[in-house]
């Protein structure tokens, strides 16, 4: 089987080498390496030319990431793409142990991301932090939405599936891109899992999981995930409706992800949250019956989140801040719940 590593690059001088050459240290060795610079205004491109002989390089205008995504699938040759975003890095057997999980009629392997600085230090905690699910997925996502997976890094597609969905509309997933992907894959297949972590997760300045803080940057993050989950729900209603399947009128909005989301964005952007008969009391409420729901949660983890959740509620703005970051933000978190929450 062949494996194509499709890696999208915007302005990461620092760390894209480090990114491509740990796709091409791979133990693997039926493997082709695509990397696409999406309009990169500094080094970048000068830095990505002397790899020219060694990848299928892309240099293109600046367009977002499902431009960049649509590029590098296009030239993609293998029967299974992994994605890698410039600032994370491959393990050395991570195609190797991609090609061992993978079955006939899968859709998509993940695998969880372990987290590292700015100087590629290990920071001991993985994103995510429930297990991740196997298997046909298909009918939990119409009626729940939403299932464990890991962010772009963590995903291995069938070149097969990403054909029949098509070039991504480039500016209704300009980012946050591979979300179209991880969520309408159960509909084309089995869904694998690597358990190990096989993938380096960088947190730094420029990174999103860094924005998360307190006071604008709280507000500015949670918005836009929000607006997120809000176009997730949109286009699963696009899909189930053109394939007649029945979506769940509470798909997305009832999961415990949603729900505790939807309590950081009332706290910390009460002026700009989309869902206007929300209370604070109702949606800590509502995350409590999430999380004890959710099988995929451990006990410890329920009483984690319904703490938060009671915590985030009751305490005003400045306070609960400090709460929504340890809940988005692993690496800020206390070694004792850095695999929590």
């Amino acid at each position: 089987m062949k494996i194509s590593i499709v890696i999208d690059n915007y302005n990461y001088p620092d760390y894209v080498q480090q990114a491509i050459n740990s796709a091409l240290g791979q133990t693997y060795q039926n493997i082709e390496v695509i990397v696409v610079d999406d309009g990169s205004t500094d080094q970048c491109p000068a830095l990505l030319q002397q790899y020219a002989s060694r990848v299928k390089l892309v240099l293109k205008s600046n367009g977002g990431q499902a431009s960049a995504f649509n590029a590098g699938i296009a030239l993609a040759t293998g029967e299974v793409v992994m994605l890698l975003d410039a600032d994370d890095v491959l393990r050395p057997d991570a195609a190797e142990k991609v090609a061992a999980a993978w079955r006939p009629g899968m859709s998509k392997v993940h695998y969880p991301l372990a987290l590292i600085d700015a100087e590629s230090r290990p920071l001991g905690c993985c994103v995510p932090r429930a297990p991740l699910p196997s298997g046909d997925l298909a009918q939990d996502m119409l009626e729940r939405g939403f299932y464990v997976s890991s962010p772009t890094s963590g995903n291995a597609f069938s070149r097969e599936m990403l054909q029949q969905l098509g070039p991504l509309d480039e500016t209704e997933w300009r980012i946050g891109a591979e979300g179209y992907y991880v969520f309408l894959a159960p509909f084309f297949g089995t869904v694998g899992v690597v358990a190990e972590p096989i993938v380096q997760y960088r947190i730094h300045g420029k990174s999103e999981s860094a924005m998360v803080g307190h006071g604008a940057s709280n507000e500015g993050l949670m918005t836009k995930l929000m607006a997120s989950d809000l176009r997730l729900r949109r286009t699963l209603e696009r899909f189930a409706a053109e394939r007649n399947l029945e979506l769940s009128k509470d798909a997305v909005y009832s999961h415990w992800l949603h729900r505790k989301l939807r309590l950081a964005c009332f706290k910390m952007s009460r002026e700009r949250h989309p869902f206007a008969g929300d209370t604070a009391s109702h949606l800590a409420w509502s995350l409590m019956r999430a999380v004890w729901s959710a099988q995929e949660l451990g006990l410890r983890t329920r009483v984690l989140f319904s703490g938060w959740g009671i915590l985030t509620a009751m305490l005003p703005r400045r306070s609960a801040a400090r709460l929504v970051q340890l809940a988005f933000s692993p690496a800020s978190r206390p070694a004792l719940l850095r695999g929590e929450m």
